[in-house]
């Protein structure tokens, strides 16, 4: 029965994703930084291969971009978060702007 559990636990982590930091201000986000980041961009878990990166553009400016990853490319957003005090928060007056990328193969 322990087996059982920790194998969905390995599935559960690995669906959910990989998270890329980079950026001038990368190495001034803290682990809790980026759980926090995650948690607000992408609440809900996911049954596929996401990529979140977080570009740190200032110390409490990250450009966030959320790519949900298929056979034939992705598609995904790119929004803002900012931090106040410790709290992360989504940028309202910025854009969020839709991204995708699609591959087709011709026989």
């Amino acid at each position: 029965m322990r087996s059982l559990v920790v194998l969905v636990a390995i599935i559960l982590s690995a669906c959910t994703g990989v998270t890329q930091v980079r950026g001038r201000y990368a190495a001034q986000l803290s682990k809790s930084d980026i759980r926090q980041i995650r948690q607000l961009v992408a609440p809900l878990p996911h049954w596929g291969h996401r990529v979140i990166v977080l570009r740190a553009i200032r110390s409490d400016r990250v450009e966030v971009e959320t790519r949900d990853y298929e056979d034939s490319g992705y598609s995904g957003i790119r929004q803002y978060v900012f931090r106040r005090g410790a709290v992360w928060r989504l940028d309202e007056h910025a854009p969020i702007e839709g991204i995708a990328e699609r591959t087709i193969t011709i026989y």
